[in-house]
């Protein structure tokens, strides 16, 4: 991950900043560095620096969870802070699961049609359930999709969507079959489920 940090200062007559240690800890139980320290050169506010990648977490979820990351300040003649700026985050590299349960009006001549669904699960430690992904698609010849993608946050199930009045099926036939929603799951820290929750309706205007 990229961190980023402002503010330092080296009062007069100090020697001036010069430089930053930066240290990753866990916050699990009783806290422990688990990365760094590293040294990052003083420029102008605002600092960044990314983890480098032969220190990276492991991507395979054994090192998800809460760390903090802390930022010493360095001056000219080696004094460093005493006190840190920290903040913390959350490692979630695994995708949440897709709603288990996905509902559409079946048959329906609404050519507006609501759907629901529930169930859908991001597990510890994992960041948490921000939104859905709904699509609607065609389930003739070659599934293609057709409306969407349409994005619904995150509350308390069940979740819903009424298809927008502006991508409304035509009402007069031309539209009519069978179609199918689709709904991903995507977590706080950018992750989306692989598969989809899903239900099939018909679609009979005339």
């Amino acid at each position: 991950p990229e961190f980023g940090w402002t503010g330092a200062t080296d009062p007069t007559p100090g020697t001036g900043l010069n430089r930053y240690t930066v240290e990753i800890w866990d916050t699990a139980g009783s806290p422990s560095k688990v990365k760094g320290p590293y040294t990052v050169p003083h420029t102008v506010d605002t600092h960044s620096w990314d983890l480098p990648l032969a220190n990276a977490f492991a991507g395979d979820g054994t090192e998800d969870g809460e760390y903090q990351v802390r930022v010493w300040t360095n001056d000219a003649a080696g004094n460093t802070s005493t006190a840190y700026g920290s903040d913390t985050f959350v490692l979630d590299t695994q995708l949440p699961a897709a709603p288990t349960t996905v509902t559409a009006p079946d048959p329906t001549s609404d050519t507006t049609p609501a759907f629901s669904w529930t169930g859908a699960t991001d597990s510890a430690p994992g960041s948490g359930i921000a939104n859905y992904t709904v699509e609607i698609w065609d389930t003739a010849g070659t599934p293609s999709k057709v409306k969407g993608p349409y994005t619904v946050s995150h509350g308390t199930d069940p979740h819903s969507l009424d298809l927008p009045a502006l991508d409304a099926f035509a009402g007069d036939g031309s539209e009519d079959g069978t179609y199918q929603v689709r709904v991903w799951t995507n977590d706080k820290a950018g992750n989306a489920s692989t598969a989809y929750g899903s239900d099939t309706f018909l679609l009979d205007t005339a």
